[in-house]
């Protein structure tokens, strides 16, 4: 069967229906879609359906993927958001070329002071900063749920343990191979003397022509099962994720202490730590807490937006570690790409369902009207997600544009790979649209259409080549 037909296959056999894979609380997803009438595939039937939530990316066959009806759960590059160095590259970049506008938030007001151990240039910057005594972290670029990271205090410490990782690896690698290092947040807020980070939530959806991205306006904490002690380096005492947390023997008996709602971290702020604080305002978790979080999410979408790869119906739905210093300041820790969705204790059952909830409705939400007539907003009232307008003098009253290619072509943006098809929508400039789009940025999509154009043209120029 020739790739013609199999792209008419994906096009014209569009289910109304969803499917689910993996293990991260699956059930949970499909409840949730359950409320939109959708019906349940346990298999995919030919030409894919309208939802998919497949847990791992590497699952994803991004050759059938039908961005013209379909909506998955991922975003094709989305490692420039939860690939630790990457993240810190693309934060690094914005930081050194944005103009200092009035929103600006410096890269070292939210970020901890890190170096890429396999960049030589960081790891002189490290060998120079570091100083005898001073307490250090050290992680894996790509991994997740706690592994394979530990603190240090000297160097050699550092070097004996990162020779033992690497025996598991390839012999052309070395030590450095994907690690950072963070200057540790040696005065952490402690919760009953127990250390506690924030996991909220941030939600990118693509266009044919733009990404959309919302702040989570609430979260969870997860604390550490045993009080705070720079002396002691164990992990279950300085690692709050609850992959590492649910590996100790005492969890089971003491999980119910290990997670708390924002409504509740606000009761304690408000009774035993705003106290000693006379210059912050009671109710500063609800009231000021996340904005300031907010604003470091917009930082973030800033600096990737130019970075991930555009393809309509696409989303991701990532998890956001945030830790509170006790200056009350705010700490970027690390975005994942599949935050856990299991709920072992009683705040993760309140919090996590509602916000997938809010997530996926707007999601849902957004492609059907944007798919039906290019205008999004307003959006249903959501407390739960902010959007992240790309200036500040968004007006939600606007069109967002569409376009297509002069011919409509089916257009691959990435000549000689064979990697999605995706169909550019005509322009929908009505009358009132010329109110909110100038003459020059349509000028500017026109420039970029004939680019994408010969993107086509050359496409087509090296699939016949590589057949001769």
């Amino acid at each position: 069967m020739s790739r013609k037909v199999n792209i008419d296959l994906h096009v014209n056999s569009k289910i109304n229906g969803y499917y689910v894979s993996g293990k991260n609380n699956s059930q949970l997803v499909c409840n949730q879609l359950n409320a939109f009438a959708f019906n349940r595939y346990e298999n995919l039937p030919i030409g894919g359906v309208k939802f998919n939530w497949i847990t791992r990316s590497i699952d994803i066959d991004w050759s059938t993927f039908d961005s013209n009806f379909q909506i998955l759960n991922h975003i094709y590059n989305e490692k420039h958001l939860s690939n630790k160095g990457l993240l810190v590259n693309n934060l690094r970049n914005y930081d050194r070329h944005i103009r200092k506008l009035d929103d600006y938030l410096p890269l070292n007001r939210f970020l901890p002071e890190t170096y890429l151990l396999d960049n030589i240039t960081d790891r002189i910057n490290f060998k120079e900063a570091f100083e005898n005594n001073s307490i250090w972290i050290c992680k894996p670029v790509g991994l997740s749920c706690g592994r394979e990271i530990f603190i240090f205090r000297d160097e050699n410490q550092l070097e004996n343990i990162l020779n033992e990782y690497h025996k598991n690896l390839s012999s052309y690698s070395t030590i450095y191979y994907n690690r950072l290092v963070q200057k540790y947040i040696e005065k952490p807020l402690l919760i009953n003397k127990h250390k506690f980070d924030i996991r909220t939530y941030f939600l990118c959806i693509c266009l044919s022509n733009d990404i959309l991205c919302f702040a989570c306006q609430t979260g969870y904490l997860r604390l550490s099962m045993y009080e705070y002690d720079l002396d002691n380096f164990n992990k279950f005492i300085h690692l709050t994720n609850q992959s590492i947390q649910r590996k100790n023997q005492d969890f089971s008996s003491m999980n119910n202490h290990t997670g708390m709602t924002m409504e509740e971290f606000n009761e304690y702020f408000n009774e035993f730590i705003q106290p000693d604080m006379s210059h912050i305002n009671k109710d500063w978790v609800i009231n000021e807490l996340p904005e300031r979080i907010t604003k470091i999410l917009n930082q973030v979408a800033h600096s990737i937006r130019n970075k991930l790869v555009i393809r309509e119906g696409c989303f991701g739905f990532y998890g956001v570690d945030i830790l509170i210093d006790d200056k009350l300041n705010c700490w970027l820790l690390e975005i994942n790409s599949g935050p856990t969705l299991d709920m072992t204790n009683t705040a993760l059952e309140k919090v996590i369902p509602m916000c997938l909830s809010a997530a996926i409705n707007i999601v849902i939400e957004t492609l059907e009207k944007y798919r039906s007539s290019g205008v999004i907003f307003p959006l249903a009232e959501s407390n739960l997600l902010k959007y992240l307008p790309l200036s500040n003098n968004f007006d939600q009253t606007h069109h967002i544009p569409t376009f297509t290619s002069f011919n409509n072509h089916l257009i691959n943006l990435t000549p000689g790979v064979f990697t999605s098809i995706h169909r550019y929508r005509r322009p929908l400039f009505s009358s009132n649209l010329h109110k909110y789009v100038d003459k020059a940025l349509i000028q500017k999509k026109r420039s970029k259409l004939s680019r994408e154009h010969l993107s086509y043209q050359l496409t087509k120029l090296i699939q016949m080549n590589n057949k001769s």
